[in-house]
């Protein structure tokens, strides 16, 4: 198995969000987000417009050249606010690769990207219902804090 040396945490170039799209796919069709039909080619166009504007925050974690896990997130004011926030929009690591510290190396990278746009905050999301016990070990891991559950409702 990989240790984190093994590991490149970095944003992918357009031509490999082709290669980053059903890794994250997978995490679509799990927990509450199995709800949602899958856009495959609205999920690609998203990460590469994303990897062109400041406030979006799109990283990959990569071994050997093959995407293991990814983060997405971005920076934004709040409505009542001149503060900026950060919030991701997901954070997944493939099955095969949990437990060695991937997840807290993208949330780590996350909150390193978040300082240097100014946002006072950040927040990791564990909503998917994707084994939230382990994703919350792993924002803990990076320094985040525990403040409260998500609740949900579809139709």
């Amino acid at each position: 198995m990989p240790t984190t040396k093994d590991i490149l945490i970095c944003a992918p170039t357009r031509e490999e969000c082709e290669r980053l799209a059903p890794l994250l796919v997978t995490i679509a069709q799990q927990g509450t987000f199995a709800a949602l039909d899958v856009d495959y080619a609205k999920g690609v166009a998203n990460l590469k417009r994303w990897l062109e504007l400041p406030n979006q925050f799109v990283v990959g974690a990569w071994i050997d050249g093959d995407p293991v896990g990814a983060m997405i997130g971005f920076v934004s004011q709040q409505w009542y606010s001149q503060d900026w926030t950060a919030h991701d929009r997901l954070l997944f690591v493939h099955p095969e690769y949990r437990g060695h510290g991937i997840g807290r190396a993208l949330a780590e990278a996350f909150d390193a990207w978040r300082l240097e746009r100014g946002a006072k905050l950040a927040f990791i999301n564990i909503a998917a219902g994707v084994n939230p016990d382990a994703a919350g070990r792993t924002a803990a891991a990076a320094g985040f804090t525990h403040v409260g559950p998500v609740y949900v409702k579809g139709t």
